[in-house]
C-alpha cells in the first residue's frame, strides 16, 4: 500500500463577510464617538469586547493566513499583522483584567477620561 501526502487545504476566507464586518466594526465605532445609545451594549466596556470579537472575526474569515503564505514572515505586511494582533491583545487582556491605568497619556491627548480604578 503506498501512501502519498496531500497538501493542506486552503481556507480562502469570505472577503464578502469580512467587509460587512467592517463595516458593522465602523458603524459602532461612529456610535460611541457622537455618544449614541446602543441597545445591547450599554457600556464602554462591553462595545469595545464586541468591536475584539468582530475584529478577531473580520480578521479569520478575510484570510489570516494569506499574508504569510503570500508573501513571508518577514513581510512588511506580515509584519504589521504580527504588531497589530499583539497589540489589540495585549489592550483586550488589559481591559478584562481592569489594568489600563497605563492608557491615562493617551486620554489626555485624545480628550477622554483617565481611568477611573487608577490601575
Amino acid at each position: 500500500m503506498q501512501t502519498t501526502m496531500r497538501s493542506p487545504a486552503v481556507y480562502t476566507g469570505s472577503p464578502l463577510v469580512a467587509n460587512l464586518l467592517g463595516i458593522a466594526i465602523a458603524a459602532l465605532i461612529l456610535a460611541v464617538l457622537t455618544n449614541t445609545p446602543l441597545p445591547l451594549l450599554g457600556t464602554d466596556r462591553a462595545v469595545f469586547i464586541a468591536l475584539v470579537i468582530l475584529g478577531m472575526t473580520m480578521c479569520s474569515l478575510g484570510g489570516v493566513g494569506r499574508a504569510p503564505n503570500i508573501h513571508g514572515w518577514t513581510h512588511p505586511i506580515t509584519l504589521f499583522g504580527v504588531v497589530v494582533g499583539t497589540l489589540m491583545l495585549a489592550l483586550t487582556a488589559a481591559v478584562l483584567t481592569g489594568q489600563t491605568a497605563f492608557l491615562d497619556p493617551f486620554a489626555s491627548i485624545f480628550g477622554g477620561e483617565s481611568s477611573p480604578l487608577g490601575g
